[in-house]
């Protein structure tokens, strides 16, 4: 009775989950949206305070030269479902009376730059577009014109710009507000992880048999960083300026977590798992030395086959 018990909140967790993440996704993708047509959008002179501009744009590969996009073979993409955006560069073009009142951020940068009318957009910082930046399109626009070039270029990386991040139009306070917003939660989180990392420290000292807890402390420690470096609110700290990746390995802790509850201590049989695992294991950090171009990609790869061999070690 108690482990259906468990099973039924553990479904009710997981439904919550995903119920929570498919509802914020449709709120970016249907509520105040301002859609593009092959690469046009008029802004609505009574637009609400905050927009996301969707719909289609032109995409061109590569960094190119935003003066001579008009020379080169324009693609009109579906913005919202194109996949991975990274190493390319995107042109929306924008009218409208309204347009220089309004403002625009970059909720997940990524190092990418934006050109307004030929000109480039440059932080008050002077260093990279982060999350945090609200700029006014009045200080970029070019009044002769009567339709407006905002040009997007995204470079590769290698941390993969996954999926539609979202360029926000509107009033300046509103998206103000957006960061400060981010910035708590991102703050929260990390009270998380130190609170989980101080509760599993807890528990080992007054149970030291319980070898798994210093991997649970190992596994909460690699995701919080794993999360801070994703959140360019503290990736500009010193520790994420040189972009490692070591996060990437947690695959094979998390797998042996997985071992540890799932099998008795006293289970001498090493099932084929566990060598999928350690050569997975072997395999990335060979990638890692020499090939750290393709590290993120393959470990992600990696990441996922450990997901199915979990689920192969359960199901035995």
């Amino acid at each position: 009775m108690k482990l259906k018990r468990n099973h039924l909140i553990a479904i009710l967790i997981l439904v919550f989950i995903v119920g929570l993440y498919v509802s914020f996704a449709l709120i970016n993708q249907y509520l105040f949206t301002l859609q593009c047509e092959d690469g046009h959008a008029k802004v609505p002179d009574d637009c609400p305070q905050l927009m996301l501009l969707t719909g289609e744009w032109l995409r061109y590969p590569g960094a190119q030269n935003p003066d001579q996009l008009c020379l080169l073979e324009e693609t009109p993409v579906d913005i919202t479902h194109i996949g991975f955006m990274e190493g390319n560069t995107f042109l929306i073009q924008l009218s409208g009376e309204n347009l220089k009142n309004l403002s625009f951020m970059l909720p997940r940068a990524r190092g990418s730059q934006i050109f307004i009318d030929g000109r480039k957009v440059i932080p008050a910082s002077g260093g990279n577009i982060t999350s945090a930046d609200v700029f006014r399109f009045s200080d970029y626009l070019n009044p002769a014109l009567h339709e407006h070039n905002l040009v997007l270029q995204i470079p590769l990386t290698g941390r993969y710009y996954s999926g539609y991040q979202g360029i926000i139009l509107g009033e300046h306070n509103p998206l103000l507000l957006i960061d400060q917003f981010r910035y708590f939660a991102d703050n929260l989180c990390i009270g998380m992880y130190i609170a989980l990392v101080l509760f599993c420290i807890v528990l080992f000292l007054q149970k030291h048999s319980e070898t798994y807890i210093l991997y649970l402390i190992i596994f909460t420690l690699i995701s919080a960083y794993r999360f801070m470096s994703f959140s360019e609110h503290f990736a500009v700290l010193p520790l994420f300026q040189k972009n490692y990746q070591f996060y990437r390995f947690f695959f094979f802790m998390r797998y042996v977590l997985c071992r540890a509850f799932i099998h008795p201590p006293q289970l001498r049989q090493k099932p084929f798992t566990d060598y999928a695992i350690i050569g997975m294991t072997l395999i990335d950090l060979l990638v890692y030395v020499f090939m750290p171009s393709r590290f993120s990609e393959i470990s992600i790869i990696l990441s996922h086959t450990a997901l199915a061999i979990e689920g192969i070690l359960i199901a035995k």
